[in-house]
């Protein structure tokens, strides 16, 4: 048996897919916290089998690209929903108008892609470059879209380091939920 690259991130997603199943069942059975907390790890469970799944199951480098990167707006919103429910609550408005216009984005997007086409969106000469086939994960999006995803990115991350910063150097050790 020859043990490539290929093939151990390969059973890597596997393995990382199995790991989410059992997290999922496990978060649906023993979490007995607020019900709203329990969806919100639900959701970022859930897209971690999905696009792990995905991953596992795809033969080309552009297959199911449209299904994983949905996946990784809902983790994203979804940790950011849950930071702000556990630690920063006076933050909810602009957590909720965030989320709102993350999914407003990307469901203009799916409708964009639906119009122009998905082969045109996701060429597949632009996907394969000359190196062994690996992928470039580009999109051919007009330059509005493309800024539009940098902002997303830019946002989360700016909600990410604002939510780390302050719950290691803000909170205090005993907290229930640090």
């Amino acid at each position: 048996m020859n043990i490539t690259t290929d093939s151990i991130i390969q059973y890597s997603y596997f393995f990382l897919f199995l790991f989410s199943v059992i997290v999922l069942f496990d978060v649906l059975i023993r979490f007995k916290s607020p019900f709203r907390l329990k969806i919100f790890f639900l959701l970022i469970v859930i897209s971690c089998v999905v696009i792990n799944f995905c991953l596992f199951i795809r033969t080309g480098t552009d297959q199911y690209v449209f299904i994983i990167q949905i996946f990784k707006v809902v983790t994203g919103t979804s940790v950011v929903q849950l930071f702000t429910n556990l630690y920063f609550i006076q933050h909810k408005k602009l957590a909720n108008i965030y989320i709102i216009s993350a999914y407003t984005f990307y469901i203009f997007l799916i409708f964009y892609v639906q119009i122009v086409g998905y082969d045109t969106v996701f060429p597949k000469n632009n996907l394969l470059n000359s190196s062994g086939g690996q992928g470039s994960n580009s999109f051919n999006l007009p330059i509005y879209l493309n800024f539009f995803i940098y902002l997303d990115f830019i946002f989360f991350n700016l909600f990410s380091l604002y939510y780390i910063y302050n719950i290691f150097f803000k909170f205090s050790f005993n907290y229930i939920y640090f």
